[in-house]
C-alpha cells in the first residue's frame, strides 16, 4: 500500500526559514539561484538546471549546477527540437503546454523508458540520469519565466516525500516569484526617481519593460508581429 501523504513528516522549520530567505531577493535569476542551491538540502540531487525564459518564451539565459554545459548545449541545440519538441521545456512543448501554468513539480522516471526513443538513448542514458524532478517559476500573467530540472543518477529515486515537500514549497516560492513582474504603479519611491533623473515618458516605458523582463527590441517584434 502507498503512504498516506498526511503521515509524511515534513521539515516546516527549515522550510519556513527557507521562504524566508528567498523572499529577501528581488531580483529574479538571483532568487532562482537561492532557490535551485537551497533545494538540495530538503531533495538531494545530483545536477540541476535552471532555464530562463523572455516574455515571447525564447531561452535566453542558464544556471548549471553539476551539470555540463556541452549537455546543456545538446539539448538546448538539438535533443530539444527532436520528436516535434517533445522534450523542450518551453510552453510550445505539446508534453509541457497543457500545464505550463500550473504550480506543480512532476516526477520523471527513465529506468523503463522506451530504447527506441532517441532522447532516451542519446542524452538520458549517456548522462546516467535515473528520475528528475521538473517544475517552473511563472511571472504574474502566469507564463513559466524559470524552468527547473532536477535530476538523480542511478539508483536513488525520487520519493512521495520528496514530491510533497517540492510542491509545497513551490505555492509559495511561485507566488514571491510572481511579485517581482507585479508594476505597482506611481508609488512615491517611483515618483522621486522621476522628479530626481528627469526621466521622459519613452525613458520610463523603458524602465517599465525592462523591469518585466522585455526588451524593446522584443515589444517591438511583437507589434510587428514578427517571430523573433
Amino acid at each position: 500500500m502507498g503512504t498516506n501523504t498526511t503521515d509524511i513528516q515534513l521539515p516546516w522549520g527549515k522550510m519556513n526559514e527557507f521562504i524566508l530567505a528567498c523572499g529577501n531577493i528581488r531580483e529574479p535569476k538571483a532568487f532562482c539561484n537561492k532557490v535551485v542551491k537551497g533545494l538540495a538540502e530538503f531533495i538531494p540531487y545530483d545536477q540541476a538546471r535552471v532555464y530562463y525564459t523572455d516574455a515571447n518564451g525564447h531561452i535566453y539565459d542558464q544556471t548549471l549546477i553539476g551539470a555540463s554545459k556541452a549537455w546543456s548545449s545538446l539539448y538546448l541545440d538539438y535533443f530539444s527540437k527532436v520528436d516535434g519538441g517533445r522534450y523542450a521545456i518551453t510552453e510550445k512543448s505539446p508534453t509541457l503546454s497543457a500545464r505550463a501554468s500550473e504550480t506543480r513539480a512532476y516526477v520523471r522516471y527513465w529506468m523503463d523508458a522506451d530504447l527506441d526513443d532517441e532522447f532516451v538513448t542519446g542524452y538520458i542514458r549517456p548522462q546516467g540520469i535515473c528520475c528528475g524532478i521538473g517544475f517552473a517559476l511563472h511571472d504574474a500573467n502566469r507564463f513559466p519565466r524559470a524552468n527547473f530540472g532536477l535530476d538523480r543518477m542511478e539508483p536513488r529515486l525520487f520519493t512521495q516525500r520528496d514530491l510533497l515537500v517540492m510542491n509545497t514549497l513551490l505555492q509559495h516560492l511561485d507566488n514571491l516569484f510572481k511579485n517581482m513582474y507585479v508594476k505597482v504603479r506611481d508609488t512615491g519611491y517611483e515618483r522621486y526617481i522621476r522628479e530626481q533623473y528627469h526621466l521622459t515618458k519613452r525613458e520610463n516605458e523603458i524602465a517599465d519593460m525592462l523591469c518585466r523582463g522585455i526588451t524593446p527590441a522584443e515589444r517591438l517584434l511583437d507589434h510587428l508581429g514578427h517571430d523573433a
